[in-house]
Protein backbone atom coordinates (compact mmCIF):
# COMPACT_ATOMS: atom_id res chain seq x y z
CA UNK A 1 0.00 0.00 0.00
CA UNK A 2 1.34 2.88 -1.19
CA UNK A 3 0.53 6.76 0.22
CA UNK A 4 -0.30 7.65 -2.91
CA UNK A 5 -2.55 5.28 -3.21
CA UNK A 6 -4.43 6.89 -0.02
CA UNK A 7 -4.44 10.21 -1.27
CA UNK A 8 -5.78 9.18 -4.24
CA UNK A 9 -8.45 7.22 -2.33
CA UNK A 10 -9.59 9.71 -0.94
CA UNK A 11 -10.11 12.24 -3.65
CA UNK A 12 -12.27 9.99 -5.05
CA UNK A 13 -14.05 9.84 -2.34
CA UNK A 14 -13.77 13.68 -1.97
CA UNK A 15 -14.81 14.30 -5.78
CA UNK A 16 -17.66 11.09 -6.57
CA UNK A 17 -15.30 11.10 -9.95
CA UNK A 18 -12.27 10.03 -10.78
CA UNK A 19 -11.80 12.44 -13.36
CA UNK A 20 -12.06 15.60 -10.97
CA UNK A 21 -9.94 13.49 -8.54
CA UNK A 22 -7.21 13.26 -11.30
CA UNK A 23 -7.35 16.50 -11.93
CA UNK A 24 -7.12 17.46 -7.93
CA UNK A 25 -4.06 15.33 -7.53
CA UNK A 26 -2.06 16.06 -10.87
CA UNK A 27 -2.48 13.12 -12.66
CA UNK A 28 -3.64 11.69 -15.24
CA UNK A 29 -7.39 9.72 -15.20
CA UNK A 30 -5.81 6.56 -16.27
CA UNK A 31 -2.48 6.61 -13.77
CA UNK A 32 -4.96 7.41 -10.82
CA UNK A 33 -7.94 4.17 -11.76
CA UNK A 34 -4.75 2.10 -12.38
CA UNK A 35 -3.20 2.73 -8.67
CA UNK A 36 -7.02 2.66 -7.33
CA UNK A 37 -7.27 -1.76 -8.88
CA UNK A 38 -3.72 -2.10 -7.50
CA UNK A 39 -4.85 -0.16 -3.85
CA UNK A 40 -8.36 -2.78 -4.32
CA UNK A 41 -6.15 -6.11 -5.35
CA UNK A 42 -4.12 -5.45 -1.93
CA UNK A 43 -7.25 -5.19 0.06
CA UNK A 44 -8.99 -7.93 -1.48
CA UNK A 45 -12.41 -5.99 -1.97
CA UNK A 46 -13.88 -3.05 -4.50
CA UNK A 47 -13.59 0.22 -3.10
CA UNK A 48 -16.03 1.98 -5.40
CA UNK A 49 -18.77 1.41 -7.24
CA UNK A 50 -17.97 2.67 -10.69
CA UNK A 51 -21.58 4.24 -11.67
CA UNK A 52 -21.13 5.59 -15.00
CA UNK A 53 -19.40 9.19 -14.04
CA UNK A 54 -20.21 8.88 -10.47
CA UNK A 55 -17.75 7.05 -7.66
CA UNK A 56 -19.50 6.30 -4.63
CA UNK A 57 -17.95 4.13 -1.66
CA UNK A 58 -18.73 0.88 -1.32
CA UNK A 59 -19.04 -0.62 2.06
CA UNK A 60 -15.67 -1.59 2.16
CA UNK A 61 -14.46 1.63 1.34
CA UNK A 62 -16.29 3.59 3.91
CA UNK A 63 -14.75 1.18 6.40
CA UNK A 64 -11.61 2.12 5.21
CA UNK A 65 -12.02 6.08 4.70
CA UNK A 66 -11.66 7.02 8.35
CA UNK A 67 -8.26 4.96 8.88
CA UNK A 68 -7.38 6.44 5.44
CA UNK A 69 -7.76 10.25 6.95
CA UNK A 70 -6.08 9.20 10.03
CA UNK A 71 -2.84 7.99 8.06
CA UNK A 72 -2.55 10.72 5.89
CA UNK A 73 -3.53 13.12 9.01
CA UNK A 74 -0.37 11.52 10.49
CA UNK A 75 1.55 12.43 7.68
CA UNK A 76 0.65 15.59 7.37
CA UNK A 77 0.85 16.50 10.87
CA UNK A 78 4.89 15.43 10.99
CA UNK A 79 5.46 17.59 8.27
CA UNK A 80 4.17 20.27 9.99
CA UNK A 81 5.75 19.96 13.16
CA UNK A 82 9.02 19.54 11.13
CA UNK A 83 8.42 22.83 9.89
CA UNK A 84 7.69 23.91 13.11
CA UNK A 85 10.99 22.92 14.24
CA UNK A 86 12.88 24.96 11.87
CA UNK A 87 10.94 27.70 11.33
CA UNK A 88 10.86 30.98 13.70
CA UNK A 89 7.55 32.79 12.99
CA UNK A 90 6.27 32.45 9.61
CA UNK A 91 4.84 29.50 7.99
CA UNK A 92 1.64 28.98 5.86
CA UNK A 93 -2.09 29.06 6.79
CA UNK A 94 -5.48 28.27 5.01
CA UNK A 95 -8.35 30.20 7.07
CA UNK A 96 -12.04 29.36 6.15
CA UNK A 97 -14.82 31.70 7.63
CA UNK A 98 -18.41 32.58 6.67
CA UNK A 99 -19.76 35.70 5.39
CA UNK A 100 -21.61 36.93 8.06
CA UNK A 101 -18.42 36.97 9.87
CA UNK A 102 -15.50 37.49 7.84
CA UNK A 103 -16.03 40.90 6.47
CA UNK A 104 -16.21 41.96 10.13
CA UNK A 105 -13.84 40.16 11.89
CA UNK A 106 -11.24 38.96 9.49
CA UNK A 107 -9.77 42.50 7.75
CA UNK A 108 -8.79 43.21 11.30
CA UNK A 109 -7.62 39.80 12.29
CA UNK A 110 -4.99 39.88 8.95
CA UNK A 111 -3.92 43.35 9.27
CA UNK A 112 -2.35 42.76 13.18
CA UNK A 113 -0.73 39.25 12.06
CA UNK A 114 1.03 41.44 8.77
CA UNK A 115 1.75 43.73 11.23
CA UNK A 116 3.22 41.49 14.43
CA UNK A 117 3.86 38.35 12.26
CA UNK A 118 4.99 39.46 8.94
CA UNK A 119 6.70 35.89 8.26
CA UNK A 120 3.11 34.03 8.30
CA UNK A 121 1.30 33.70 4.92
CA UNK A 122 -2.49 33.72 5.81
CA UNK A 123 -4.87 32.23 2.95
CA UNK A 124 -8.24 33.18 3.62
CA UNK A 125 -11.51 31.54 1.55
CA UNK A 126 -15.02 32.95 2.20
CA UNK A 127 -17.82 30.87 1.80
CA UNK A 128 -21.19 29.42 3.43
CA UNK A 129 -20.88 26.93 6.34
CA UNK A 130 -21.17 23.48 4.51
CA UNK A 131 -18.40 23.91 2.19
CA UNK A 132 -16.77 25.66 4.55
CA UNK A 133 -16.84 22.65 7.03
CA UNK A 134 -16.18 20.07 4.56
CA UNK A 135 -12.99 21.86 3.86
CA UNK A 136 -11.60 21.42 7.28
CA UNK A 137 -12.77 18.31 7.57
CA UNK A 138 -10.77 16.96 4.53
CA UNK A 139 -7.88 19.12 5.46
CA UNK A 140 -8.15 21.87 3.13
CA UNK A 141 -8.58 24.49 5.19
CA UNK A 142 -6.02 24.57 8.60
CA UNK A 143 -8.21 26.65 10.76
CA UNK A 144 -12.31 27.94 9.98
CA UNK A 145 -14.27 30.79 11.84
CA UNK A 146 -17.67 29.97 12.26
CA UNK A 147 -20.71 29.92 14.06
CA UNK A 148 -21.22 27.02 16.67
CA UNK A 149 -21.48 23.62 15.24
CA UNK A 150 -23.41 20.04 15.58
CA UNK A 151 -21.68 18.55 18.58
CA UNK A 152 -21.78 15.90 16.11
CA UNK A 153 -19.59 17.37 13.49
CA UNK A 154 -16.62 15.50 14.89
CA UNK A 155 -14.58 18.85 14.84
CA UNK A 156 -12.99 20.80 17.49
CA UNK A 157 -14.43 23.84 18.44
CA UNK A 158 -12.75 26.48 20.51
CA UNK A 159 -15.41 29.64 21.60
CA UNK A 160 -14.72 33.01 20.88
CA UNK A 161 -18.21 35.31 21.06
CA UNK A 162 -21.77 34.90 22.10
CA UNK A 163 -22.99 37.50 20.86
CA UNK A 164 -26.93 39.10 20.68
CA UNK A 165 -29.28 39.07 17.29
CA UNK A 166 -30.53 42.55 16.79
CA UNK A 167 -33.74 43.70 15.45
CA UNK A 168 -32.84 46.07 12.64
CA UNK A 169 -35.26 48.54 11.84
CA UNK A 170 -35.12 51.85 9.36
CA UNK A 171 -33.99 55.05 11.61
CA UNK A 172 -37.64 56.08 10.87
CA UNK A 173 -39.36 53.29 12.24
CA UNK A 174 -42.56 53.64 14.50
CA UNK A 175 -41.21 51.08 16.76
CA UNK A 176 -37.12 52.51 16.33
CA UNK A 177 -38.05 54.59 19.30
CA UNK A 178 -38.55 51.60 21.77
CA UNK A 179 -35.24 50.70 23.69
CA UNK A 180 -36.89 46.77 23.62
CA UNK A 181 -39.27 45.55 20.46
CA UNK A 182 -42.61 43.20 21.83
CA UNK A 183 -42.30 40.52 19.62
CA UNK A 184 -46.11 40.91 19.05
CA UNK A 185 -46.06 44.61 17.76
CA UNK A 186 -44.09 42.45 14.48
CA UNK A 187 -46.53 40.26 13.36
CA UNK A 188 -47.65 42.73 10.54
CA UNK A 189 -44.57 43.79 9.82
CA UNK A 190 -42.69 42.31 6.22
CA UNK A 191 -39.16 40.62 7.03
CA UNK A 192 -35.67 40.54 4.80
CA UNK A 193 -33.77 37.70 5.49
CA UNK A 194 -30.67 36.18 4.49
CA UNK A 195 -31.22 32.88 2.95
CA UNK A 196 -31.38 29.13 4.35
CA UNK A 197 -28.01 28.32 2.84
CA UNK A 198 -26.88 31.17 5.50
CA UNK A 199 -26.39 29.31 8.92
CA UNK A 200 -27.24 32.78 10.28
CA UNK A 201 -30.40 32.47 8.04
CA UNK A 202 -31.07 28.89 9.36
CA UNK A 203 -30.50 30.16 13.15
CA UNK A 204 -32.98 32.89 12.97
CA UNK A 205 -35.30 30.92 11.09
CA UNK A 206 -35.48 28.19 14.14
CA UNK A 207 -34.92 30.97 16.86
CA UNK A 208 -38.69 32.65 15.34
CA UNK A 209 -39.94 28.71 15.35
CA UNK A 210 -39.24 28.20 18.81
CA UNK A 211 -40.76 31.07 19.82
CA UNK A 212 -43.93 30.33 17.50
CA UNK A 213 -43.45 33.46 15.55
CA UNK A 214 -44.19 32.88 11.94
CA UNK A 215 -42.57 36.18 10.11
CA UNK A 216 -43.80 38.02 6.88
CA UNK A 217 -40.46 37.08 4.57
CA UNK A 218 -40.39 39.37 1.37
CA UNK A 219 -37.00 39.08 0.27
CA UNK A 220 -34.17 36.31 1.07
CA UNK A 221 -30.66 37.29 0.40
CA UNK A 222 -27.30 35.98 0.14
CA UNK A 223 -25.28 39.37 2.08
CA UNK A 224 -25.68 40.93 4.56
CA UNK A 225 -25.24 44.20 2.68
CA UNK A 226 -28.15 43.56 0.58
CA UNK A 227 -30.09 42.84 3.80
CA UNK A 228 -29.28 46.40 5.12
CA UNK A 229 -29.79 47.80 1.94
CA UNK A 230 -33.08 46.79 1.85
CA UNK A 231 -34.13 47.32 5.59
CA UNK A 232 -32.78 51.19 5.31
CA UNK A 233 -35.26 51.47 2.41
CA UNK A 234 -38.12 50.44 4.13
CA UNK A 235 -38.52 47.03 2.49
CA UNK A 236 -38.92 45.22 5.69
CA UNK A 237 -37.66 44.49 8.99
CA UNK A 238 -34.44 42.06 9.41
CA UNK A 239 -32.01 40.69 12.69
CA UNK A 240 -28.30 40.68 12.50
CA UNK A 241 -25.90 39.74 14.76
CA UNK A 242 -24.08 42.45 16.89
CA UNK A 243 -20.78 41.91 15.13
CA UNK A 244 -22.48 43.36 12.04
CA UNK A 245 -23.91 46.11 13.33
CA UNK A 246 -21.05 48.59 12.40
CA UNK A 247 -20.73 52.00 14.63
CA UNK A 248 -23.49 53.21 16.15
CA UNK A 249 -25.04 56.48 14.42
CA UNK A 250 -23.39 56.23 10.94
CA UNK A 251 -26.27 54.81 8.81
CA UNK A 252 -29.97 54.66 8.35
CA UNK A 253 -30.64 52.16 10.45
CA UNK A 254 -31.39 51.30 13.98
CA UNK A 255 -30.57 47.90 16.55
CA UNK A 256 -32.63 46.92 18.63
CA UNK A 257 -33.69 44.01 21.26
CA UNK A 258 -36.26 42.19 21.21
CA UNK A 259 -38.35 42.52 24.86
CA UNK A 260 -37.89 39.38 27.09
CA UNK A 261 -36.04 37.49 24.75
CA UNK A 262 -32.58 37.43 24.62
CA UNK A 263 -31.81 35.55 21.01
CA UNK A 264 -27.93 35.25 20.46
CA UNK A 265 -25.19 32.81 18.67
CA UNK A 266 -21.56 31.92 18.97
CA UNK A 267 -18.50 32.46 16.82
CA UNK A 268 -15.95 29.93 17.47
CA UNK A 269 -12.36 28.71 15.83
CA UNK A 270 -13.01 24.89 14.03
CA UNK A 271 -10.26 22.97 13.35
CA UNK A 272 -9.85 18.94 12.98
CA UNK A 273 -9.28 17.09 15.92
CA UNK A 274 -6.55 15.12 14.76
CA UNK A 275 -5.08 18.01 12.38
CA UNK A 276 -1.87 19.22 14.03
CA UNK A 277 -1.77 22.54 15.96
CA UNK A 278 1.02 24.28 14.78
CA UNK A 279 2.53 27.72 15.85
CA UNK A 280 0.55 29.45 12.97
CA UNK A 281 -2.47 28.22 14.08
CA UNK A 282 -1.53 29.60 17.91
CA UNK A 283 -0.78 32.69 16.43
CA UNK A 284 -3.96 33.12 14.26
CA UNK A 285 -6.01 31.84 17.53
CA UNK A 286 -4.41 34.27 20.01
CA UNK A 287 -4.38 37.04 17.10
CA UNK A 288 -8.43 36.30 16.22
CA UNK A 289 -9.09 36.43 20.48
CA UNK A 290 -7.24 39.66 21.21
CA UNK A 291 -8.97 41.28 18.01
CA UNK A 292 -12.55 39.80 19.24
CA UNK A 293 -12.15 41.38 22.92
CA UNK A 294 -11.04 44.98 21.18
CA UNK A 295 -14.73 44.62 18.90
CA UNK A 296 -16.68 43.46 21.86
CA UNK A 297 -15.87 46.82 23.73
CA UNK A 298 -16.23 48.94 20.59
CA UNK A 299 -18.98 47.29 18.65
CA UNK A 300 -21.06 44.99 20.76
CA UNK A 301 -23.34 46.62 23.74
Amino acid sequence: MEIHQIRYFLAIVREGNFTKAAKACHVSQPSLSQQILKLEDELGQPLFHRLGRRAVATDAGESFRPRAERIISEIENASRELVDLTKEGGGRLSVGGIPTVVPYLMPGVMAELRRSDPGLRVELREGILGPIIAAVRSGELDLAVTSRLDPESGLHFEPLLTEPLWLVLKADHPLAGLEAVPIESLRKEPFVFLGEASSLGHQVTRFLEVVGFAPDVVAHCSQVRTVKNLVAEGIGLSFLPAVAAGPVGRSRLVYRRLQGISPFRELGIVRHPQRYFGSGARRFTEATKAHVCALRESTIH
